[in-house]
């Protein structure tokens, strides 16, 4: 290993020791990189390989910041998880590089269990999902990372632009792995947990509000405000993408589980179209409470189609 590269692997460790700035998970990383490209077509001696190790080992360690409750360190750890397995594809030496993937593996089954997981690129959760770890099968570690997942997505704060990037990273991780998870295994069980865990109603709660009690308060603000309304849409629209999709699979289990209230809720909050389709729906139910105290509650709707249909459907409903 020449000096440069040497210099650069020792300048990287010293600026995480003394937590200067993040250029170490970027700027400078990048520029490691680039040197280690360099050596590795310079076939390297499979033993020299001691500082990059003590990088990667470094990287792993920082990974510890999961644990600290702060959108900013979780964010932090998922990017020094890739850091350190980035670092790996350059040990040329397999049984020295599967023993440091199994030494990932355990960070990995730390970061399921925290916040980080939302923030893990799709790329490395594929690739350390699917190592068995301390027992763990792959099926439980789908299941443990989608309930944090399920969590994360609720973490709502209205003026915290960063709190509110956690919960849409955490929703959109939740949507693609719910999704894949049912492909994966035909196992629609969680759905009952998974997706009233996302707490739709308190996410359109601000929804709503927001442009009222937030925007006019904060108008210096502008930059985060527009910030905070995307992440408010795009997790609205996986929320009710997710309540849709139970719905097609199974709607008598929602009407089941699910409270009246929070179905009211949820379905205000749709568009026309799916509204429609989902009131519908539900009305063709035999006779039930709960689709009589919903079809009860939209005949006192602002628009006047709503109240005329859930009029028709109420009646028709009633007589079934």
């Amino acid at each position: 290993m020449n000096e440069t590269l040497k210099l650069s692997l020792q300048r990287i460790r010293r600026k995480i020791d003394k937590s200067s700035g993040y250029g170490y998970l970027y700027h400078y990383f990048d520029n490691m990189v680039k040197l280690l490209k360099e050596w590795q077509l310079s076939n390297p001696n499979d033993e020299d390989n001691d500082e990059l190790i003590s990088t990667i080992f470094k990287y792993k360690s920082e990974c510890d910041y999961c644990k600290y409750n702060s959108p900013g360190w979780f964010k932090y750890a998922a990017r020094c998880f890739y850091c350190a397995d980035y670092l790996v594809q350059f040990i040329g030496n397999k049984s020295l590089h599967d023993c440091l993937e199994n030494e990932l593996s355990s960070t990995f089954d730390m970061l399921i269990d925290s916040e980080s997981i939302s923030f893990v690129e799709d790329s490395l959760f594929d690739k350390y999902c699917l190592k068995e770890h301390n027992g763990t099968s792959v099926r439980d570690n789908y299941i443990r990372a989608i309930n944090k997942a399920v969590y994360t997505a609720h973490l709502h704060h209205p003026l915290k632009s960063d709190v509110e990037h956690l919960a849409y990273c955490g929703c959109k991780f939740a949507y693609k792995r719910v999704l894949e998870y049912i492909e994966k295994y035909e196992d629609f069980s969680y759905l009952k947990e998974w997706i009233p865990g996302l707490s739709t109603p308190h996410l359109a709660d601000i929804w709503y509000r927001f442009p009222e009690s937030y925007i006019h308060d904060q108008s210096r603000h502008r930059h985060m405000i527009t910030s905070i309304k995307r992440y408010l849409d795009d997790s609205l629209e996986l929320h009710l993408k997710l309540w849709e999709f139970w719905y097609d699979y199974d709607r008598e289990e929602i009407l089941e589980v699910v409270d009246s209230d929070t179905l009211i809720e949820v379905l205000e909050v749709f568009d026309d179209v799916p509204f429609n389709r989902l009131l519908n729906g539900l009305a063709q139910f035999p006779a039930n409470e709960k689709v009589i105290t919903i079809l009860e509650h939209f005949t006192h709707d602002d628009e006047v189609w709503v109240v005329n249909l859930s009029r028709e459907l109420l009646k028709s409903h009633i007589n079934s």
